[in-house]
């Protein structure tokens, strides 16, 4: 294996994950955001962003950085067939 001998320079710091090019974080798409945030509470898991945001009409989202500093994105997306029609086919068609 070829190692090299000088560490990488630490990412430079950003006050949000967006700012971050590049940044890769885990989404969860979930239809009842207000139930999640307590249970997030109750262990202690901050959110890193500033609370529930709209990233894009009708779209909120917030974000948590874990224990060992990955970033997960929960979103809610009332139109997630639009986004995603490869997860949602139209009705009667083959897949």
């Amino acid at each position: 294996m070829i190692c090299s001998n000088v560490p990488p320079s630490p990412h430079p710091g950003y006050d949000y994950v967006y700012e971050c090019q590049g940044h890769a974080y885990l989404t969860f798409i979930v239809s009842d955001m207000e139930a999640i945030l307590p249970t997030l509470e109750a262990h202690d898991i901050p959110i890193e962003s500033d609370g529930v945001v709209e990233v894009r009409p009708g779209v909120l989202a917030f974000f948590i950085k874990d224990r060992r500093a990955t970033s997960s994105r929960f979103a809610t997306n009332p139109e997630i067939a639009t986004y995603r029609p490869d997860l949602f086919p139209p009705q009667g068609s083959a897949s």
